[in-house]
């Protein structure tokens, strides 16, 4: 028996056969004659079982050989098995089924799991196993590997690597270990899926919002981000992004969104071995802001309005000044009305006619946000000044306003106290000053009456305080009468119901510049001044 045999596997059978030690065996005839024969139908039996064995072994087809010797003896062929070749034929056999029963070991493709793990496994054949394991690594011919964990000697085997890189390519094999030989399968790669981090939104507005997020790959082929209401997305729409100037930096700005919205998104990123979500993070826009037209403006006070959109604002107001850019703007806050979405402030300690400008604030976590800028104008401020230059028929209402932009003023006067028989005239200012006066006639000598000034803009109508107008007692110098030698009567008749002295001036030149005055009491009595 040769070397190899020695050192067959124990799996290979008639290892030992005494047909192979000695294929000639003794035959005793039945006339008693003894002769060297060879059980040639054993033996070839035993070669139809090894090249099946092989056949199954190898996953082949079974191929049968032809093991007889023949040779022509005159005119005939004669044929016949020759013991000694069908013996070496079965230990040729037993060599080749030896070697079939090798280990063989096969890896299959990973299964990737994660952005950092992936799944391995493999099947070995052949007896005699006593251990196995994976080995894998970065570099395509395994310069460099590591070891995955021991996988025992039973076939299949599966390991799992959990400390990959994300969207790298490795390298992997598995091996079975026979008699301290490692046999190894074919080397495979995997790819892991992207990495990807949801980073936070910024640039929040009212109706807009950048999304970002942080891949590492290098080998993908989409990325983008799902959003939607519902924490978890079940109502997401999927937007594509693209790189920020060719970094591992994606972005896409969300618009069209309401003001102090909440929502989610989740950033994701794609390679051939699938896809990766990141985790899902909360957005939440800055609230909506309305600056709405200011109101109920007096010469003092202006009531400030807003509309907000939100339902976590923390803090709202205005800003207003003197300025269109508001540069000098002052900040005021302002609360709800009765829990509504309106604000509104009143503004106060203004001048009559003072032009402005305002914008409502409102702030939530996500930042402050705020509406236009809109003009404000108190209506006019206007004093009503006593009344002068009196007459018996006439006398002029004054007043001062203040204001640049009046587009009337005038005089509101009657006969009664709250002016609820008043009369409306207009009048211009004196010389382009802030006075007007206007002159009323046409009165009664010693009437009393009651005026208001007022003055008008766009915002509306201020009127001053109410004073009394009195014209000078109405007289009328009657003939006199009575006269003697030594006297003379002087008579007169006035129209006032308030007058504090009445009398007579007499002299000898007719414009009386000699006159002498004489009061005349409520007694009748004459009395010299």
């Amino acid at each position: 028996m040769g070397t190899a045999q020695v050192e067959l596997d124990e799996q290979v059978p008639y290892q030992g056969d005494t047909l192979l030690i000695n294929p000639n065996q003794a035959r005793e005839t039945a006339d008693g004659d003894v002769l060297m024969d060879c059980d040639w139908p054993t033996m070839m039996s035993m070669i139809r079982d090894l090249e099946d064995r092989i056949a199954g072994e190898t996953e082949t087809d079974t191929v049968y050989g032809v093991y007889v010797s023949g040779a022509v003896v005159g005119t005939s062929l004669r044929m016949w098995h020759d013991c000694l070749v069908l013996r070496d034929s079965i230990e040729a056999l037993q060599v080749i089924y030896d070697e079939a029963l090798a280990p063989r070991v096969t890896v299959d493709a990973a299964v990737i799991l994660s952005d950092i793990s992936a799944a391995l496994s493999a099947s070995f054949s052949g007896s005699g196993i006593s251990a196995s394991g994976f080995k894998w690594s970065s570099d395509a011919d395994m310069s460099s590997s590591n070891d995955g964990n021991a996988t025992g000697g039973t076939s299949p085997i599966v390991d799992t690597l959990t400390t990959l890189d994300p969207g790298k390519t490795y390298y992997f094999t598995a091996f079975a270990t026979k008699d301290n030989e490692d046999l190894y399968g074919d080397t495979l790669s995997l790819l892991t899926r992207p990495g990807i981090t949801t980073d936070a939104a910024d640039e929040l507005a009212a109706d807009a919002a950048t999304l970002n997020g942080t891949f590492s790959a290098d080998s993908i082929t989409a990325q983008g981000f799902v959003w939607g209401e519902q924490l978890d997305l079940s109502d997401g729409a999927s937007v594509s992004a693209d790189t920020t100037g060719g970094s591992t930096a994606i972005e896409y700005v969300l618009t069209g969104l309401t003001g102090g919205t909440a929502g989610y998104f989740s950033a994701f990123a794609t390679n051939a071995s699938g896809t990766t979500h990141g985790d899902t993070l909360a957005l939440l826009t800055s609230p909506g802001i309305t600056t709405d037209a200011a109101d109920a403006a007096t010469d003092t006070s202006v009531t400030l309005n807003a509309t907000f959109s939100a339902d976590s604002i923390t803090a709202q107001g205005f800003v207003w000044g003197e300025q269109l850019d508001l540069s000098n703007g002052a900040s005021v806050s302002a609360d709800t009305t009765g829990g509504s979405t309106a604000i509104e402030y009143v503004l106060t300690g203004l001048t009559g006619g003072t032009a402005g400008y305002f914008s409502a604030y409102a702030t939530n976590a996500s930042g402050t946000s705020y509406g236009d800028t809109l003009a404000l104008l108190t209506s006019p401020g206007i004093t009503t000044d006593a009344a002068d230059a009196a007459t018996d028929t006439s006398v002029t209402l004054n007043a001062t306003f203040s204001a640049d932009s009046i587009t009337a003023q005038g005089f509101v006067w009657g006969e009664q106290l709250d002016l609820s028989d008043g009369a409306s005239v207009s009048a211009d200012t004196t010389g382009g000053s802030t006075a007007i006066e206007y002159v009323l006639t046409g009165l009664t000598g010693g009437t009393a009456g009651y005026f208001s000034a007022y003055a008008t803009n766009s915002s509306g109508t201020t009127y001053g305080d109410t004073l009394a107008l009195l014209t000078s007692p109405g007289i009328t110098t009657d003939a006199a009468d009575a006269a003697t030698d030594t006297s003379v009567t002087l008579n007169a008749t006035f129209s006032a119901d308030s007058i504090t002295a009445q009398g007579f001036v007499w002299g000898e030149q007719a414009d009386l510049s000699d006159g002498a005055k004489r009061f005349c009491g409520h007694d009748g009595r004459q009395h010299s001044d």
